[in-house]
């Protein structure tokens, strides 16, 4: 690698790659910076650029955590080519009726949204355990305490490790309906490690859409980049998710992937400018990148000097200055 390129990839000198890591004791008031990466079209590569946002972070001396929140779909482990053990079960409230208690009224069954207990007259409720979404107001409304609390298993979450990037990546069981006690879940257990690891960042790869599952991930962020591209269907969403991160009052601004796409750019711009998002950068179509996929490996370490390369380097130099890293 040249001197020019490695200048792009990091302000600091090569010596920091045998810098050693030391036990870190949490200051008062410390939280790390929270960078949500996301886009409201699936499909515009921000799982690409999250990636090698925490590779350009990680190789620049951050100690980064990069946590793979699309639950239903996780590719950050794939792309990186890292392994993974076994995962810690996530578990949700799954009620057990107590038939000594049970008096048969149905108001468990009037209560559950989700028509997940049917109430047969004179017997005890029947649950349907793939419909239940752990809401727990059956337990609430049950006038003889007959409601106990079981649990049923949801998803997982893993840990893992590579080059030099912790990885903390959520996955939702197959034929699960909601999201939200997973990513939640992967939330709360990042901070959990950031306290005792002392993160300088941690980056928070979404789901594509502008649902409630996406809102939850987005939330407590300290920016949120959105990752577009300019087809039609790309500027409509990015207008739908730049709408929810101002509805959340978080900081945002656009990156447009595959930039030399035909596409309204102008259009896209407008949309930038109705939401005051600034644009940050645009990436060019890069063969490189498929390249990168295939070999699950970070573009920027095995491709440097490739077009995509250059402008995601210069993409996380803006958001270095803005998360004032």
């Amino acid at each position: 690698m040249n001197r020019e390129v490695w200048g792009l990839l990091t302000s600091q000198p090569p010596e920091i790659e045998s810098l050693k890591i030391v036990k870190f004791y949490p200051s008062e008031g410390y939280k790390p910076k929270i960078l949500a990466i996301t886009g409201g079209k699936g499909g515009t590569g921000k799982t690409t650029i999250a990636v090698n946002l925490a590779f350009y972070f990680s190789r620049a001396g951050k100690k980064v955590l990069l946590t793979d929140c699309d639950v239903d779909a996780p590719s950050v482990a794939t792309l990186l080519g890292a392994k993974i053990g076994d995962g810690e079960e996530v578990n949700q409230f799954l009620p057990i009726f107590d038939e000594n208690r049970c008096i048969s009224c149905g108001k468990c069954s009037e209560a559950c949204r989700m028509h997940a207990i049917l109430q047969v007259p004179g017997k005890t409720p029947l649950l349907f355990p793939e419909l239940c979404l752990g809401c727990g107001a059956c337990s609430l409304v049950c006038p003889a305490d007959a409601v106990l609390e079981g649990k049923k298993v949801v998803g997982w979450i893993y840990e893992a490790e590579a080059y030099g990037i912790d990885l903390l990546i959520g996955e939702l069981k197959l034929n699960e309906r909601e999201s939200e006690a997973v990513i939640k879940e992967v939330k709360e257990k990042g901070m959990r490690l950031s306290e005792e690891r002392g993160y300088d960042l941690i980056i928070v790869d979404t789901a594509p859409g502008a649902h409630c599952d996406v809102a939850l991930s987005l939330k407590e962020s300290d920016f949120v980049l959105a990752v577009t591209e300019p087809t039609p269907f790309g500027i409509h969403d990015l207008d739908l998710i730049l709408e929810l991160a101002s509805l959340l009052k978080l900081k945002h601004g656009v990156v447009v992937n595959r930039a030399d796409l035909p596409g309204d750019h102008k259009l896209l711009k407008e949309v930038c400018e109705k939401h005051s998002s600034k644009l940050m950068g645009k990436i060019p179509v890069d063969d490189k990148v498929v390249e990168s996929h295939v070999r699950s490996r970070p573009l920027l370490l095995d491709f440097p000097e490739s077009k995509a390369s250059r402008a995601i380097i210069k993409l996380a130099k803006e958001l270095w200055r803005e998360l004032s890293l």
